[in-house]
């Protein structure tokens, strides 16, 4: 009878927490994209892969325009507070993708999406690519300072 009692009250506990919530998926960021940048028409969206933050990413686009969609899964607000105020500074200082709309009390951020690039061999071999990264390099380190994120790549 005991354990009768703790898995109904176990599912009715698990279907009260998750009635409020909703579920995040393809559809669920096409909805929000087309919500929160009032985008008329049909919107798709597909999950992206890969990456080393817990956020959930989806590659939405309008048919026209691709946008990248991003659920940060922090738990503490201050904590998506922190990560949304450095996405901004590297969308606003030009060496981080355009920023549409960020909500830090949901975790929810609607940015450009950058096609990525392969370097080849002969970009590799090309003064170019080095006089360029160091460009960028000395644009980051001049800029505003990001708000500490606890996250240490050298410590990984």
């Amino acid at each position: 009878m005991k354990n009768k009692i703790k898995s109904c009250s176990f599912a009715l506990l698990f279907l009260l927490c998750s009635c409020g919530a909703p579920r995040i998926d393809e559809k669920h960021a096409a909805s929000v994209l087309k919500d929160k940048l009032s985008i008329p028409g049909n919107v798709s969206a597909q999950k992206l892969k890969g990456g080393l933050s817990s956020a959930m990413l989806f590659i939405a686009t309008d048919g026209l325009k691709k946008f990248v969609v991003r659920f940060i899964k922090h738990r503490y607000q201050k904590s998506r507070e922190k990560e949304i105020y450095n996405l901004k500074i590297a969308s606003n200082e030009g060496y981080g993708p355009q920023i549409y709309f960020a909500d830090p009390s949901r975790g929810i951020v609607i940015m450009e999406y950058l096609a990525g690039k392969t370097i080849s061999y002969q970009d590799l071999q090309s003064d170019q690519l080095y006089v360029a990264l160091a460009h960028l390099l000395q644009k980051i380190h001049q800029g505003q300072a990001f708000k500490d994120s606890g996250y240490n790549v050298f410590k990984r």
